[in-house]
């Protein structure tokens, strides 16, 4: 597949996954209001973030100017400090969620044998 081929097919799945971020927050507007509708709304704001430094890496992959680069590069590490405001909130709210977070460590370690 050629560059050009591949950077449309990626403009694409990136449109199509933020069509999909759309769908997904009007659906949490007919919900009500509460601590189920604010966790699924931290969790959709950690996906978009998540997309978010996705996209950006991959205009600093593109980019030719490493001035371009460097400040996509920059605003990417910006949209994972985002997530982590998301993150660390939903820890706060959600009881289960360190716990089940402290499981995931546990099984990463258990399965590299750290």
């Amino acid at each position: 597949m050629d560059k050009i081929t591949q950077h449309i097919l990626e403009q694409e799945r990136m449109r199509k996954q933020i069509r999909e971020l759309f769908v997904q927050a009007g659906e949490i507007q007919g919900m009500p209001k509460g601590v189920q509708r604010d966790l699924k709304m931290l969790r959709l704001g950690i996906i978009a973030e998540l997309d978010a430094v996705n996209f950006y890496d991959r205009l600093a992959e593109m980019a030719s100017d490493s001035r371009v680069s460097k400040l996509m590069l920059d605003i990417s590490r910006e949209e994972k400090v985002h997530a982590g405001e998301f993150e660390t909130l939903m820890e706060r709210i959600d009881t289960d969620y360190e716990k089940a977070e402290e499981e995931g460590e546990k099984e990463v370690d258990d399965l590299l044998g750290i």
